[in-house]
């Protein structure tokens, strides 16, 4: 741990407060977005509905995210030897199973294939998953994880050539005095004794975790009591911001890189030089867009079609629900008591009749295409995510009128998305692979 003056740890507490302040307000639209965009996938409705409106929620991004995504991890790693070792020197080729061997061995030591599967369960729906890779020389081993999409803090623009060449990254963890105690004791953190005069911060980063919560529990309402956490903390909850930058650590000058740890956004707990530059937090993108650090949600590409899904099935069905219910013509001024005569007066339109006080109103059978639009609107979801269902011989928008020629098209485009996506995927993962690859030939020289 670098030993600083008071004056430079407050200048640099002061920089990295401020620099968390500016990212996480650039992303505050993106996390709003985040949260709609998880509200489509779990089937929570926008909005009020009239009292006399239906409020159906067709679940269809869902279905193309649940029939995308099991044929991207079979596609993946349907092979137990997923990697690919190939010797450059005719030599060495018998080594080449070996080497893959102990490759695989290790990736199932960190549970690659299972991390891999969480990321892009998130990165569908999300548009971005992280994977973060710990280094520990205390327990001497290697940790790969997935984070919380709304725990990574960073810049929206890339800034290298590599996937994760970011400016800086924050990355946010919830843990407790007890745990920052024990690493302080193990020569990691120092100044825990003032964590304790600190509050656990309740933002709008806790906010949309557990709304977001409240959507896998089918519970859209789900929040949190802040005055009631903030008065009891009875866990000793501590917020840790890791962050991952470049600061004039040595006022030479130049900027070095930096990884500090700051307990409840007061307390800085430690800081050190990142030897080799490398943020060790790399971003899983499914749909990659270039010199953007952000990848886009399949929910984000399909939201106003699902919204128009929604809209009409619901007015299909206050359609038919206004046929089925009885609707009369009555005589403006016939004698007829309005408010008891049906018990929904709303059922009855007012008007002057001349030959009778009340007729039946028969409104006519709605045309046969108003109900064929949400099979075209399925259609064209299934087309812009190339989910489609002509792999299982059935189309969801147009039943079995299209041709041969047809179906061979949208099959083709179909693969060819597929495809695309497991590029993007490869693209990101080989990165995290490299890193892997690094740290296992070289000395782990930082505590984190």
């Amino acid at each position: 741990m670098e030993t600083l003056s008071q004056e430079k740890e407050k200048e640099l507490l002061s920089f990295v407060l401020d620099r968390f302040k500016e990212l996480t307000d650039k992303k505050y639209e993106l996390d709003k977005r985040v949260v709609d965009w998880l509200g489509d996938y779990h089937s929570i409705p926008r909005g009020n509905k009239q009292a006399w409106e239906s409020d159906i929620f067709v679940p269809f991004a869902f279905s193309q995210i649940a029939t995308i995504k099991p044929r991207l991890k079979r596609s993946l790693f349907q092979e137990k030897d997923f990697i690919t070792v190939e010797a450059k020197h005719p030599d060495f080729v018998h080594c080449e199973q070996g080497i893959r061997d102990y490759i695989i061995s290790e990736m199932e030591e960190i549970n690659f294939k299972h991390v891999v599967s969480d990321a892009i369960h998130d990165a569908m729906p999300y548009g971005t998953a992280w994977f973060k890779v710990v280094l520990s020389p205390l327990e001497n081993n290697i940790s790969f994880s997935h984070l919380d999409f709304f725990n990574v803090i960073t810049d929206v623009g890339q800034r290298g050539e590599r996937s994760n060449d970011f400016t800086d990254v924050f990355h946010r963890v919830e843990t407790n005095l007890s745990n920052i105690r024990i690493k302080e004791e193990q020569g990691v953190y120092k100044n825990t004794d003032k964590v304790g005069e600190t509050e656990f911060p309740m933002d709008d980063i806790l906010e949309n975790q557990i709304k977001v919560q409240g959507y896998s529990m089918s519970v859209p309402d789900l929040t949190i009591d802040k005055p009631s956490e903030k008065k009891s903390n009875k866990l000793n909850k501590v917020e840790l911001l890791e962050y991952w930058g470049w600061f004039d650590i040595n006022d030479d000058g130049k900027d070095e890189p930096i990884v500090m740890t700051i307990a409840n956004r007061s307390v800085m707990l430690r800081v050190d030089i990142n030897p080799d530059g490398i943020i060790p937090i790399f971003p899983l993108r499914i749909y990659r867009i270039p010199h953007i650090v952000y990848g886009k949600s399949f929910i984000q590409l399909i939201e106003g079609l699902q919204a128009e899904l929604n809209t009409k099935r619901n007015q299909f069905i206050d359609l038919l629900n206004l046929i089925l219910k009885p609707w009369f013509k009555a005589r403006r001024h016939g004698d007829i008591d309005w408010d008891n005569l049906f018990g929904t007066p709303n059922n009855v339109i007012r008007m002057d009749d001349p030959l009778s006080d009340l007729v039946p109103f028969e409104p006519k059978t709605p045309p046969s295409y108003m109900f064929n639009t949400e099979g075209l609107i399925k259609n064209d979801m299934q087309y812009t995510l190339g989910a489609t269902d002509y792999n299982m011989g059935v189309s969801s928008g147009r039943g079995y009128t299209e041709t041969a020629t047809g179906i061979s098209i949208i099959t083709s485009e179909s693969a060819t998305r597929f495809a695309d996506y497991l590029d993007d995927i490869n693209f990101d993962l080989m990165t995290v692979i490299e890193y892997l690859s690094l740290i296992h030939i070289s000395e782990p020289t930082r505590p984190y």
